[in-house]
């Protein structure tokens, strides 16, 4: 729950930005989920989105919160595309919780298996619409960073004969 006391907090905090985590631990749903954002689902008097705002944060960033397979691995994904369209937030997304929570992956797969598997999520997220990744195990992030670049980059060129730029700062720049 979020009380009065922590919102005027946060108010009077210098804090600018928020990452919005919509995590719903009893329903993994995307509707759950977007009721968490507008209406607080059950869980809070007023959605998250609502509740930034009245905190006075100016930038906020949507994480859905990844679950492992069978426990909403996908609605984590398919939230991505539609809280961009619905709110116009931007979304990060930590997708290398899926093969770290994989079961069978730990079970069955060789250590370098495991990395590559790691690393793919992470391209995952990028073609999912994520703007940002939240890329784990830190050892995996000097090979997750390339490649989450390159689908990037991959991502940007896709959309570029609609007339949809890409950020100043970007791994197109690369090219």
């Amino acid at each position: 729950m979020i009380d009065s006391e922590e919102i005027v907090a946060l108010t009077k905090s210098k804090i600018e930005g928020v990452i919005i985590l919509g995590f719903n631990m009893q329903d993994p749903g995307v509707k759950a989920r977007i009721a968490l954002l507008e209406d607080g689902g059950g869980f809070t008097e007023k959605g998250l989105i609502a509740v930034a705002k009245e905190c006075g944060f100016d930038k906020s960033l949507y994480d859905p919160g990844v679950q492992p397979f069978g426990q909403g691995a996908g609605s984590s994904f398919r939230l991505l595309s539609v809280v961009k369209a619905r709110y116009g937030l931007s979304t990060g997304v930590g997708a290398h919780n899926i093969p770290s929570s994989w079961a069978w992956l730990r079970k069955n797969a060789e250590k370098e298996e495991r990395r590559i598997a790691d690393i793919s999520a992470n391209t995952i997220g990028i073609t999912a619409g994520a703007n940002s990744m939240f890329i784990g195990p830190i050892e995996n992030a000097k090979y997750a960073a390339p490649a989450v670049a390159m689908t990037d980059i991959l991502m940007a060129d896709s959309i570029k004969d609609f007339g949809i730029a890409h950020a100043q700062v970007h791994p197109y720049q690369l090219c």
